[in-house]
């Protein structure tokens, strides 16, 4: 779809709705994103298909291009985000084009959420994604984005995964926010077991996002025929 060498300069949205419309006709999208600094001009790219539209700005504007969502809403598709990251949200202004913005997803989770004991941002996204696509009719074409926030602290991962992933490392330290910006600001000396730790707690943090992703398009596909989903999955890491 976008190819190894293609850069965000050279996406070209206008084709994307005669692509997913006509060409491939899928009865569902799923975007599944990791989403591009917001400092470094680009943030918008893979919204709107053309970095640096508000010139390296904080907020996608109302008034300007036409975004994804609202280009396939426009074809007859019913569109849904399902954001885990506060930075991809209404805040600054990514829900443009979107019938549903599903709340309470953010990491860290709402006030008052039940501990669940990890990270879980991952099972919450797509929980909430299951969720209303069961509640649109069968035949209703539809496009969905998430986002979840694995690829970045705390790197916190359920009790199965931690400890396949760390086994036979002699350090305890842990991937909260703290420590990872402790490092990063100089505050925090890491010694080489304990960098190999945090390596293998961004691995298994990874791998719980994975696994929840296979499960949901397992179930998101359920009933669909070859060629009717369409999965992009993207990462500026």
């Amino acid at each position: 779809f976008f190819g190894a060498e293609v850069k965000a300069k050279d996406l070209d949205l206008d084709a994307v709705p005669d692509l997913l419309v006509y060409r491939v006709h899928p009865t569902l999208v799923v975007a599944s994103l990791e989403w591009l600094s917001l400092r470094d001009g680009l943030s918008k790219a893979l919204f709107t298909g053309r970095p640096l539209v508000t010139q390296g700005g904080w907020k996608l504007p109302a008034d300007g291009p036409s975004t994804l969502a609202e280009l396939v809403r426009a074809a007859g598709y019913r569109t849904g985000l399902f954001s885990g990251n506060e930075n991809v949200s209404k805040t600054f202004g990514m829900d443009r084009g979107f019938d549903f913005d599903a709340p309470g997803l953010k990491d860290p989770p709402e006030p008052g959420a039940p501990p669940v004991g990890f990270n879980d941002n991952a099972a919450r996204v797509y929980r909430a994604a299951r969720s209303w696509l069961l509640q649109l009719p069968k035949d209703q074409p539809a496009f969905l984005y998430l986002h979840t926030i694995h690829q970045h602290n705390p790197y916190d991962p359920p009790p199965d995964l931690r400890a396949r992933f760390t086994a036979g490392i002699s350090s305890l330290i842990e991937g909260s926010t703290e420590v990872v910006r402790g490092i990063d600001r100089g505050r925090v000396h890491p010694k080489a077991a304990d960098r190999e730790r945090l390596r293998r707690l961004y691995a298994a943090g990874l791998a719980y996002n994975d696994r929840e992703l296979e499960t949901f398009l397992a179930d998101a596909t359920v009933g669909y025929g070859p060629g009717e989903v369409a999965v992009v999955v993207t990462a500026d890491h």
